[in-house]
């Protein structure tokens, strides 16, 4: 049995990482490099600020199962900027894999409710679903087939490969932070690809309403496969 952490070591650790987040915003590159990160998460909240919520939206009634599984998937990504902050990027990492995995649980809740609200509920309640169950269904949603179809690919299947990348390979600790804030804007891209692929009228919302993605697409997306996400969202809703 592991002895209790006594008052001392929790004021030693604390002041241990109050020093190492000073170090961190002392360091302009670092406190710049996290600044960004945090925009790009209020970025996502504003790209979701109608799906994200019940009964809003082009989307219809998602439940509040969805919108809370949103909710929480967004205090993780800010709970990994601020264990960045503090230097202690492990936590951080295991922040980033909690929001990754309740981002697409958020969709695959979203889903559930558009097929059955009562299931979609029932789902909720019980404990959550594993990625072996998601994954299927994800997979067979019409838009999904439809894009994998279009461009010969397995998109579900790369967002799994995403989730597993989400480890961290280098020791030093510069190169640990910048690793870390690559993997951070790319997991808020497959976030919002994944749900342009899975509801594709939710681009021509957010392009219709003067959103801070209709303005620039780049805050939000970084990779070839979000920007196959834009593309196919678009010709779904203009054509």
């Amino acid at each position: 049995m592991t002895d209790p952490v006594s008052g001392e070591e929790l004021v030693d650790a604390l002041a241990e990482s109050l020093e190492a987040m000073a170090a961190t915003l002392r360091s302009g590159e670092s406190a710049v490099v996290l600044a960004d990160l945090e925009s790009a998460v209020m970025d996502l909240h504003c790209f979701l600020g109608e799906p994200a919520r019940a009964g809003t939206g082009v989307l219809g009634d998602g439940g509040d199962a969805a919108s809370l599984a949103s909710a929480e998937a967004r205090c993780d990504l800010r709970s990994a900027v601020c264990c960045a902050v503090s230097g202690d990027l492990d936590a951080a990492a295991g922040c980033l894999r909690s929001a990754h995995d309740l981002g697409t649980l958020a969709v695959f809740l979203r889903h559930r409710a558009g097929d059955d609200p009562d299931t979609a509920r029932a789902v909720a309640c019980a404990d959550p679903p594993g990625w072996g169950s998601m994954i299927p269904r994800l997979r067979d949603r019409p838009s999904v087939r439809a894009f994998d179809a279009s461009l010969g690919c397995d998109f579900v299947a790369e967002l799994c490969a995403h989730r597993a990348s989400l480890r961290w390979l280098c020791s030093d600790a510069g190169r640990r932070l910048r690793r870390f804030a690559a993997s951070f804007r790319l997991t808020v891209s497959w976030s919002a690809a994944l749900w342009l692929v899975s509801f594709p009228e939710l681009c021509k919302s957010r392009l219709d309403t003067g959103t801070p993605f209709a303005e620039a697409p780049e805050r939000l997306v970084v990779h070839s496969r979000g920007w196959d996400a834009v593309r196919f969202a678009l010709s779904r809703t203009t054509g």
